[in-house]
């Protein structure tokens, strides 16, 4: 459900490993909550600074297991994201560009 960059990923890892995918959208354009961003993705290259920056960030409001797979995620998620931005030459930029 829903068309922003985690609904969009989502059907496109299902559909590469054989699942039928749909995309529905209440609104006539995709973008979800990631057009607010403008197309930003955050990203990390150390997942223990990552795992402290959103501890200090999150007021104890999610448990450290699930602030830990979002830390580790989030340096993986550079890789995965230029690798989608090759299917149509897209251009990928970072602020240590």
């Amino acid at each position: 459900m829903g068309f922003g960059f985690a609904g969009g990923i989502s059907a496109l890892n299902a559909a590469q490993c054989g699942a039928k995918t749909l995309l529905v959208k209440k609104s006539t354009l995709p973008g979800g909550l990631s057009i607010c961003s403008y197309g930003a993705v955050r990203s990390a290259g150390d997942p223990d600074k990552a795992f402290q920056y959103l501890k200090a960030t999150n007021d104890g409001r999610t448990p450290d297991d699930v602030v830990r797979a979002l830390a580790h995620g989030m340096c993986g998620i550079e890789r995965y994201v230029r690798e989608l931005a090759e299917i149509n030459n897209a251009k990928i930029a970072t602020s240590r560009d």
